[in-house]
């Protein structure tokens, strides 16, 4: 299957998204982007990314930004765009992940319920559902589309969440296409199982996590002695049922 991910808005221009608790929409959602990329092709599938690189600029003014998302996945008919953004509003109050889709009762809105589901197991945030939205790139892409909204830059606890753990809203997506699409994906290491336990057994530290989460979760090759340790102390995990 072929994905076009599409990182929400620009670093510059009139496209650019919005702002709060010291975080700026485009960049989050180009991390939230770039990681779930590197898990589709990982899972053998074929990517199209709208932002093709952090600092793209894909138009001078905002519709121009907005109709050339929707021509890159309908130049190369892809199957399924997913558009990655965050939310914003007046009230900090306001918290939660829904999902957008132009119309109700179609693959768009099986996807965005799955989706949806996974985000609010995996991240623990207000279920806010999915909604039906009048969205340029929802209304023009040809395939089904879904916008995420991921989480609100204006909520505090909400943006601590897109600030740390940006590579979690990334996963819960990943896992909500794969449930959906039926895309069978090997078991994988992640700083939530293997990782995070070898951290708390005292194997690795916490200032190591970086290390770990690159080269385990992007599928970097790792030395085969470090690929051994690593298989190994999974499989003890699994026989103490700490990690299923």
């Amino acid at each position: 299957m072929k994905f076009c991910i599409d990182a929400g808005h620009c670093s510059a221009g009139e496209d650019t998204g919005a702002q709060g608790n010291g975080l700026l929409e485009q960049d989050i959602t180009w991390l939230v982007s770039d990681k779930l990329r590197s898990l589709l092709e990982v899972a053998g599938q074929s990517v199209v990314m709208t932002r093709e690189y952090k600092d793209h600029i894909l138009g001078k003014t905002e519709e121009e930004s907005l109709n050339r998302r929707s021509r890159i996945c309908n130049d190369a008919k892809c199957d399924w765009f997913i558009s990655i953004h965050g939310n914003s509003v007046k009230n900090p109050a306001s918290h939660g992940t829904e999902v957008l889709v132009y119309a109700f009762g179609g693959q768009a809105e099986k996807l965005a319920d799955t989706v949806q589901n996974e985000i609010v197991v995996k991240l623990g945030t207000y279920d806010r559902g999915v909604k039906e939205k009048n969205c340029s790139v929802l209304r023009k892409t040809n395939c089904p589309a879904i916008l995420v909204e991921t989480a609100f830059l204006s909520n505090e606890a909400d943006s601590l969440l897109l600030r740390y753990q940006h590579s979690d809203f990334a996963e819960a997506i990943f896992k909500g296409i794969c449930k959906h699409c039926g895309i069978k994906v090997q078991e994988r290491y992640s700083y939530h199982n293997t990782v995070n336990q070898m951290i708390l057994d005292g194997v690795t530290s916490v200032e190591n996590m970086q290390y770990w989460e690159q080269n385990l979760d992007d599928g970097t090759k790792l030395m085969k002695n470090v690929c051994t340790i690593i298989e190994r102390y999974q499989e003890l995990l699994k026989e103490s049922k700490k990690v299923r």
